[in-house]
């Protein structure tokens, strides 16, 4: 396995973007579809019992877009918490937002700690929380709705996969930061 730090990873997807010539948005079914995959070799039957997918703002949120709508294909039963309001999504992730709307995934917008509070039953419901919030190019201390998220995910006795990397586990260093 290859273990790389933000700025690699950054060059990697350009590279493979600009000079390979692989679109983003292949580059990020093909992540929803791999890590699809994980989830359904290593946690088998339990993911038909509830999967809750908390979708970050960027391309990552998009990469659970994908693995929301593969879920729901194999009839799963599939929730999204998107940690912003939707009209902040652009590009491939609003592609991929856009099919799980056209599929009737249920989808939970809650761009404040007061709407996340409310949605406490589905974390304590899934069986199974994709962590699709942050990718590998965060670079900040995790605050506000976003901490919150990470520490209901962290907290709950649901299975845990994380897109990438856990949010608040630093790339660069492994180190991870407690939300604040």
């Amino acid at each position: 396995m290859l273990l790389v730090d933000a700025k690699t990873m950054q060059e990697m997807d350009r590279h493979t973007i600009e000079a390979v010539g692989i679109p983003g948005i292949v580059l990020m079914e093909n992540a929803g579809r791999g890590c699809t995959d994980v989830l359904l070799k290593e946690f088998g039957s339990i993911v038909h019992d509830g999967c809750l997918v908390v979708a970050g703002p960027g391309n990552n949120g998009g990469d659970g877009f994908v693995i929301a709508r593969y879920l729901e294909q194999r009839q799963c039963k599939v929730n999204i918490i998107c940690l912003c309001n939707l009209e902040k999504f652009r590009g491939d992730a609003l592609a991929n937002l856009n099919i799980c709307q056209n599929l009737k995934i249920k989808i939970h917008e809650c761009p404040d700690e007061e709407t996340l509070n409310k949605r406490q039953a589905i974390f304590d419901s899934s069986a199974v929380i994709v962590d699709a919030i942050f990718g590998t190019g965060l670079s900040r201390e995790i605050r506000g709705h976003y901490a919150t998220a990470v520490s209901m995910i962290n907290s709950s006795s649901a299975k845990v996969l994380s897109v990438d990397i856990a949010s608040g586990l630093s790339s660069d260093t492994g180190i991870y930061s407690e939300p604040l």
